[in-house]
């Protein structure tokens, strides 16, 4: 019963709750959590315990060298690929194991030939434009179509 109330504290807060809106989400869950000894909810400070537990082992078993703002990243990650596997939203597993790769340093960075590079400013340069213009258009082209939907 621990490990299941500390995994739906855990769940709840990369949603995130905060400790008294768990609390009363507990008894609602199916099946529903509460004090088996009592019968009644578990109090405030218990779950306040479990969220340290939690950041605890974030810390020690995931990435105990990078700090608690990665480690909780890294959870909050792990638990939207989770949903979004549940729920066949392929793109939204996609998008989180990109920033997963982002996060942990795992992408392989770009690499660029240069004799494409000095082809690509040459044509430029031949059509009469600057190729630092041409190059900032394409920028701010690319910044606009990456730009997240409001």
């Amino acid at each position: 019963m621990r490990a299941r109330r500390r995994s739906t504290v855990a769940q709840l807060a990369l949603r995130g709750m905060k400790i008294d809106e768990i609390t009363a989400n507990l008894p609602n869950m199916k099946p529903p959590i509460y004090n088996l000894k009592t019968g009644k909810p578990f109090s405030r400070a218990l779950i306040g315990m479990d969220l340290q537990w939690n950041q605890e082992q974030w810390q020690a078993e995931n990435l105990k060298d990078t700090g608690d703002l990665k480690a909780r990243q890294f959870a909050e990650l792990q638990e939207i690929k989770k949903a979004a596997w549940g729920g066949g939203r392929l793109s939204i597993v996609l998008k989180s194991i990109e920033t997963e790769m982002k996060l942990m340093g795992t992408a392989s960075p770009i690499q660029i030939d240069v004799h494409v590079l000095v082809k690509l400013v040459d044509a430029i340069e031949a059509r009469g434009e600057k190729p630092s213009d041409v190059f900032d258009d394409m920028l701010k082209y690319l910044a606009l179509e990456h730009e997240p939907s409001t």
